[in-house]
């Protein structure tokens, strides 16, 4: 006798199976060390932006076939199409050859769907070693990629160009010398992104600069000494200046710095480089001084501009000096006065957003980039492990990439840092505010918010096993 087929039988139980493939993925997270999980969570990340990296070209590539094959179906039939015009220009290429790959090579997804695996392996791993496990890792990898995106070249990076400019001028104004062409252009981008990374309370490059002119400080042997002459006779002009007329105030402290140096010409002619270093922070201390808001203008500044004066000549010989004999200190003494530079602007430009925009801002973008106008701290705790204090990096990464990709984004932005620092409220307040609206907008249309805020993934981050992140 025939029997009616037993459908649970033939068929998995759905539920039952999707718990089973939750259970195994929890098994296999809660059996990896926290040690063996931060390495895993690395070696993906690095994988992601290599792939983003290396497949740029292929990304180019796809873009032009698809923008060339919509411009094919509009030319008319007498003209041979761009297919056909790129065979005779280029021959056509034999798919799998050298030249086809050169012509056409890998984007990101295809390097990842062949090439990463064969890494994985190679590295004596599961050929998914490099995949993510979970969705919290899916997105860690695709902030990663973005981030990638957002350093390589592009519409953000004149963007972070504009922004650094300002800080690399105000360099070049106290004596510091730099090449031209693409180090400049360089240079920029970089104070640019320290900059709005410093703003966004993401990085601190206050720190960063002292322990930097530490390290130049220590690579020095303290006997160092070099000739003051060169110095000497770079400051005539200003020590001609300084003796004309009388001794009024704001002539006063470059008068007594010039003295103070020539006191320590040993009979060589020769000064101590470490006193000049020092040289350099007593003057800043001096136009810090000089530059308060209590010191009336007509004595501030001419006081500024003697002090400047003589700081740009002392730089000038240290950097003279440093460049010739120790070339690594050069570059990190360097490297700490752009951190302070850029810790300078960006302590001015937070302060004052702070206190003459008068209101919270509504964008989850605008919060992430000036998070004195949030409620929320914006640097997780210390504590926190490797991927969770990357995280507001990421973020921050991610809005500003959004933000340079639009010219309309990318001047609010740079209007908002450009009108703070001349301390024009007005200015400052209307394109925050524009700013703001037009982040909020996207955020609406793309119908979700940004994905988690700093509070939630702060909380779901300290559990790891429960969240499996």
């Amino acid at each position: 006798m025939d029997t009616e087929p037993n459908n649970d039988q033939k068929k998995p139980d759905l539920f039952q199976q999707t718990f089973q493939n939750v259970q195994e993925k929890n098994n296999l997270l809660k059996n990896e060390s926290n040690a063996d999980w931060i390495e895993r969570n690395i070696k993906q990340n690095i994988a992601r932006s290599l792939e983003s990296i290396f497949g740029m070209p292929g990304s180019m590539k796809k873009a032009y076939k698809q923008t060339r094959d919509v411009l094919g179906s509009f030319l008319p039939d007498s003209m041979p199409s761009l297919e056909k015009s790129e065979e005779e220009l280029f021959g056509k290429r034999e798919v799998g050859s050298g030249m086809d790959f050169l012509f056409n090579p890998p984007t990101p997804d295809e390097l990842r769907g062949s090439v990463t695996k064969k890494f994985a392996e190679e590295m004596g791993k599961d050929k998914d070693f490099l995949e993510p496990k979970t969705p919290k890792e899916k997105k860690s990898g695709e902030v990663t990629q973005d981030l990638t995106s957002f350093f390589m070249p592009g519409a953000q990076q004149r963007m972070l160009t504009r922004i650094g400019a300002p800080v690399l001028g105000n360099l070049v104004e106290e004596g510091v010398k730099y090449l031209g062409g693409d180090d400049s252009s360089a240079l920029k981008t970089k104070l640019g992104v320290m900059l709005a990374t410093s703003v966004a309370g993401n990085s601190n490059p206050l720190q960063y600069g002292r322990n930097s002119l530490q390290q130049a400080r220590n690579m020095i042997p303290q006997n160092t000494t070099v000739f003051f002459q060169p110095i000497n006779n770079a400051l005539q002009p200003l020590v001609t200046r300084l003796n004309r007329g009388l001794n009024v105030p704001s002539k006063s402290h470059a008068a007594q710095g010039i003295r103070d140096l020539h006191a320590q010409i040993d009979a060589q002619g020769r000064i101590s480089l470490h006193s000049l270093l020092d040289a350099r922070d007593n003057i800043n201390e001096w136009i810090a001084e000089a530059g308060g808001w209590n010191v009336p203008n007509a004595v501030r500044d001419p006081t500024l501009a003697n002090l400047n004066a003589l700081k740009r000549e002392i730089i000038a010989g240290i950097d003279q000096n440093l460049n010739t004999r120790f070339p690594q200190a050069a570059q990190l003494y360097r490297d700490g006065y752009e951190a302070l530079a850029v810790t300078h602007r960006s302590q001015a430009i937070s302060n004052f957003i702070e206190k003459y925009f008068g209101k919270k801002v509504a964008s989850a973008g605008a919060k992430t980039l000036f998070p004195a106008l949030t409620a929320g701290a914006t640097v997780l705790p210390k504590t926190a492990a490797l991927a969770g204090a990357t995280f507001p990096l990421y973020k921050t990464g991610q809005v500003l990439y959004r933000i340079g990709q639009s010219p309309v984004l990318a001047r609010y932005y740079t209007e908002v840092l450009r009108n703070a620092t001349i301390a024009n409220a007005p200015g400052m307040i209307r394109n925050l505010e524009r700013l703001d609206k037009a982040l909020l907008d996207e955020e609406k249309k793309k119908g979700k918010d940004e994905q988690m805020t700093l509070e939630e993934f702060k909380a779901k981050f300290m559990n790891k096993d429960s969240e499996s992140l």
